[in-house]
Formats: structure tokens, C-alpha cells, sequence
């Protein structure tokens, strides 16, 4: 899985709109859609504040087969 589908599976299995993420990241809607869509690369700054974001490690972001984020949130 590349970077954008994790930052999708990310948004939606919190039910997040993609307006809602990218406000609370302080960027524009385009911007977030580039990097779902995976025509935008994300600096380390940009994942960090991902990360930060949905509470979770930068080894989880970039290494999608160790997590299960559906099961994590909707358990709580």
C-alpha cells in the first residue's frame, strides 16, 4: 500500500472528509488531496504532523501491514 491509500484508510476510518483533516492540519483541501492522490510527496515534517494528528507512530504510517487502524478506533 503507498502513502496516499494509508492516509485515506487513515481519514476514513475515522469518518474524517478530507475538508475536515486538511483544517486541523492547517493546509488546503487541494493540498490533502495531492497526498491521498499521491501526486504530492510529504516531508518528514508533513508526516510527523499527520502522525501527531491520528495519535499514532511514524512506523505506523509508513509501514501499513503492522496495524489495523478500523479495529484500534472503532474499540474505543
Amino acid at each position: 500500500m503507498n502513502l496516499g491509500l494509508q492516509l485515506r484508510k487513515l481519514r476514513t476510518a475515522k469518518k474524517y472528509s478530507q475538508q475536515f483533516v486538511a483544517d486541523e492540519l492547517k493546509i488546503s483541501r487541494n493540498a490533502y488531496m495531492a497526498w491521498e492522490s499521491g501526486k504530492t510527496q510529504l516531508s518528514v515534517e508533513k508526516m510527523e504532523r499527520i502522525c501527531h494528528f491520528y495519535e499514532i507512530g511514524l512506523k505506523d504510517l509508513l509501514n501499513p501491514m503492522t496495524n489495523n487502524f478500523e479495529n484500534v478506533w472503532l474499540s474505543n
